[in-house]
């Protein structure tokens, strides 16, 4: 400021003797009046990301980048075929396929290569359903056999195999944002389709015995209180064995069970198209399986990869 009041000097009185000298009390005041509109202009910024923040506007670091489209979704789209809509953050979400439910039995013991209908068909998942089927088909065989042999997770895969909900602005890391759910549709996906849900229940009827280690273990309670609530309303079949699991899981790992419930029942209570009356109950997590939790956890790797295979209820 000393500068430029010098400058300021230099330029009203260069050599002009008629001209009033600038005094001392003058380059105070111009100091004086610059540190003001400083103070002045970060106030009125910080006020403005002040609004931001409380109105929710998202910002470019927020919004997700759009899947890219391939070769056979351009012909599609070429073809007059349904395009993608936009949902939530500018995120493209691909249109549901309308499928009826499978019954219960064959979905519940349904495995990562069981038989029926695959909708790998491009357009009709968002990129987030189609990185968890690609990941889920690569280590389904790495996650049931971490958990026989050792009787607790020791390796990585927790992404694949327990996706849970996910709210703008909570900091994760990359890998765990390409594998979550951003919306109840793409709960309603996961459930619908046989060979997605199959793979969870194959790891997740493991995975509720034993040691999944934290935070791995509030994940799995995450993936399993959000689906039994979405499987409440769309998908009756296997909302029991879903119900049970969440109880057997209470029992063991009462504390993260609790952390998740709440995370997942505030997601829910924030999406448009779902019903709150669906939220289950605390009193239905509380029921008593020890003697099935002692029967499990005394079984050997071969036992507990045919106990997987199958519904426990």
């Amino acid at each position: 400021m000393l500068a430029i009041a010098s400058t300021v000097q230099s330029t009203v009185n260069p050599t002009n003797n008629n001209s009033e000298p600038v005094t001392k009390g003058d380059i105070l005041k111009l100091m004086v009046f610059l540190s003001t509109v400083v103070l002045f202009t970060l106030l009125a910024v910080r006020c403005f990301m002040k609004h931001i923040n409380q109105t929710g506007v998202t910002r470019p670091s927020e919004i997700l980048p759009p899947p890219t489209l391939t070769k056979r979704e351009a012909v599609a789209d070429a073809k007059g075929k349904p395009q993608p809509t936009v949902g939530l953050s500018g995120l493209r979400q691909r249109l549901p396929r309308q499928s009826p439910v499978q019954s219960g039995a064959a979905v519940a013991g349904a495995g990562a290569g069981a038989g029926g209908a695959s909708r790998t068909t491009v357009g009709t998942d968002s990129v987030y359903i189609k990185n968890i089927r690609n990941k889920q088909k690569a280590t389904l065989s790495q996650a049931l056999n971490d958990i026989a042999n050792n009787k607790q997770k020791n390796k990585h895969w927790r992404w694949y195999h327990f996706p849970g909900p996910l709210t703008k602005n909570v900091p994760v890391s990359q890998i765990t944002k390409d594998h979550s759910f951003y919306n109840v549709e793409d709960v309603k996906t996961f459930i619908r389709d046989p060979e997605l849900i199959g793979s969870f229940l194959q790891v997740a009827r493991l995975g509720v015995f034993f040691n999944m280690k934290s935070p791995d273990e509030e994940y799995l309670a995450k993936s399993l209180v959000l689906l039994t609530t979405v499987a409440k309303e769309v998908a009756p079949e296997i909302y029991p064995e879903l119900l049970k699991l969440c109880q057997i899981e209470a029992a063991g790992y009462r504390g993260d069970f609790i952390q998740g419930k709440v995370y997942v029942n505030k997601w829910v209570a924030n999406q448009r198209n779902f019903s709150n009356t669906n939220i289950i109950k605390d009193s239905e997590f509380l029921r008593d399986h020890s003697s099935l939790i002692r029967s499990v956890k005394a079984r050997g790797k071969a036992a507990l990869l045919v106990f997987c295979k199958t519904s426990i209820v």
